[in-house]
C-alpha cells in the first residue's frame, strides 16, 4: 500500500541540511581527539593527537583516521561527507571501502560496519525517539537501514541501482535517486519498494556525480543526466511536470553538444526553484510548476547550489569558482576563484554567517557570506570530495584521505 506523505513530517539529518538549529553543545563540551577506543580493528591506527598547525578560523574538536597511511602515486577521493546526530552525541562517516563508523560524544569508536561496496551517498539519521535509525546507500544499489546506537541491520532494500546521493526522509518514506536516474520511494517499516520513476539511460559521458532530491511540500523534485528536471507527485510517483534543460544547449565548434547533465540538487527559495545544468546554466522555475523564469546561460559548470537566508544563492563552479548571487536582481555580490582543485559544495554557518567550502585538492575554507573574505582554512594534506555539514557553529567533514574532522568554526570571534 501507497503511503501518504505527511509534509513537513521530515526527519532531518546533518548531512541534508546546511544549517540547522539543533544544539550541538554536547559536541563542543565534550569532542577530544586522542580519546578513541584502545586497539580498534580497523583499516587504520587509533585517533591520534591532533596536529595543532596554527589553522586559523576553526578549533578541531575531533580527527579520526579512518584509512591507513597512502603510498605510491594513488590520489584518494572521498566523497560521502559526515553525519552529525546532537540528539544522542553520536558522529557517522562512510567511506568509499564500503565502512560505515560510529561515533560518540568523547571520541570512543561505538562500532564499524562494512556493506561490501563504496559508499559515497552521506548517511542520514532519523534520531528520534520512536526509531533512531541511520541509514545508509551503496553503489551496489542497496539500502539499509541499521539501528543508529548499535549499528545492528533492521531491513536492506535492494533498489537495483548504484546511488551516491543521500536519501531524504518522510515519516514514512525514504527516497533515494539512483546514478542511472532511477527515482525508488521505499516504505520506511521494511523497505519494499513502493514505486518508481525512471529516465531513460544515458549513453553520453557525463560528470561525476548524481543531483539529490528535494522535497516541496508534496511534490518531490529531482534532476538528471539527460538535463530533465521533474516534479513528482511524492505519493505515488506520477509526473507532475518536465522540462528539458538540454534545448537550450550550446553547440560546440566541432558541432556536437557539451555535457547535458544536472549534477545540482534542486534548491527552493521562496516559491523559486534553482537548478543549474553543467552546460547550459542556471534555471530560476517556478516551484509549484516548472515553468522557467529565467537562465543565466553564462554560469556554467555549477556542480552545487545552496540557498542562503535572505532569498541568496551560492554557487560552486568548475567554470567560475565560488559565487553568491542575488536571483532576485540576476546579480553577483561576489565572486572567489579556485585555489587548487574543484569546487566542492558549502554550507552556512548562520551563527557565524560564514560559508564553508571544500577543494578537491586544497583546503577547506571559511567565507565571510557577506563579501566571500577568507576568514579561515584547515589544511588536509589531500583536499576535501566532500561537502561539509553544520549545527550550529560545529562542522563536520571528511577529507580525500578519509580523516574525520569535527572542527569549532571561530569567525566571529577574530
Amino acid at each position: 500500500m501507497i503511503r501518504e506523505v505527511r509534509a513537513g513530517a521530515v526527519a532531518m539529518s546533518m548531512a541534508m541540511v546546511s544549517a540547522c538549529g539543533a544544539g550541538m553543545a554536547g559536541f563542543r563540551a565534550e569532542l577530544r581527539s586522542g580519546n578513541a577506543e584502545p586497539n580498534q580493528d580497523i583499516i587504520a591506527p587509533n585517533v591520534g593527537p591532533l596536529r595543532s598547525p596554527s589553522q586559523v578560523g576553526f578549533d578541531a574538536l575531533m580527527r579520526v583516521e579512518l584509512a591507513g597511511p597512502l603510498e605510491g602515486s594513488y590520489v584518494p577521493s572521498e566523497r560521502g561527507s559526515v553525519a552529525l546526530d546532537p540528539t544522542h552525541g553520536r558522529v557517522y562517516a562512510v567511506t568509499s571501502l564500503g565502512y560505515l563508523y560510529a561515533y560518540g560524544s568523547d571520541g570512543t569508536r561505538l562500532y564499524r560496519r562494512s556493506f561490501g561496496a563504496p559508499i559515497d551517498a552521506t548517511p542520514i539519521v532519523d534520531s528520534s525517539a520512536e526509531r533512531d535509525i541511520v541509514y545508509i546507500a551503496t553503489s551496489a544499489g542497496k539500502i539499509f537501514a541499521l539501528h543508529a546506537d548499535t549499528g545492528e541491520p533492521m531491513w536492506t532494500s535492494d533498489v537495483g541501482q548504484p546511488t551516491t546521493s543521500t536519501p531524504i526522509l518522510t515519516a514514512d518514506t525514504l527516497y533515494v535517486v539512483s546514478d542511472t536516474d532511477v527515482v525508488s520511494a521505499v516504505d520506511r517499516e521494511d523497505g519494499t519498494v513502493l514505486w518508481t520513476y525512471r529516465r531513460p539511460v544515458s549513453e553520453e559521458i557525463t560528470i561525476a556525480g548524481h543531483a539529490g532530491l528535494t522535497l516541496h511540500g508534496s511534490t518531490l523534485l529531482g534532476a538528471f543526466n539527460d538535463g530533465v528536471i521533474a516534479g513528482l507527485v511524492a505519493t505515488d510517483g506520477t509526473v507532475l511536470w518536465e522540462i528539458d534543460t538540454s534545448v537550450d544547449l550550446p553547440v560546440t565548434s566541432n558541432g556536437l553538444p557539451r555535457m547535458r547533465d544536472i549534477d545540482t540538487t534542486p534548491v527552493v527559495v521562496g516559491d523559486s526553484l534553482y537548478v543549474a545544468s553543467f552546460a547550459a546554466g542556471l534555471y530560476e522555475l517556478d516551484a509549484d510548476n516548472g515553468s522557467v523564469r529565467h537562465r543565466d546561460e553564462a554560469l556554467t559548470g555549477i556542480t552545487s547550489i545552496l540557498g542562503l537566508p535572505g532569498g541568496d544563492i551560492f554557487i560552486s563552479s568548475a567554470d567560475v569558482g565560488y559565487q553568491r548571487i542575488d536571483p532576485a536582481a540576476h546579480t553577483t555580490r561576489w565572486r572567489r576563484a579556485v585555489e587548487r582543485g574543484s569546487p566542492g559544495g558549502g554550507c552556512y554557518v548562520a551563527e557565524q554567517d560564514a560559508l564553508v567550502v571544500g577543494e578537491s585538492r586544497g583546503s577547506l575554507l571559511a567565507l565571510r557570506a557577506e563579501d566571500g573574505t577568507e576568514v579561515g582554512r584547515f589544511e588536509s594534506g589531500y583536499g576535501f570530495g566532500s561537502t561539509p555539514v553544520v549545527s550550529e557553529r560545529i562542522v563536520g567533514v571528511l577529507s580525500n584521505s578519509a580523516s574525520l574532522l569535527l572542527l569549532e568554526a571561530r569567525v566571529s570571534d577574530r
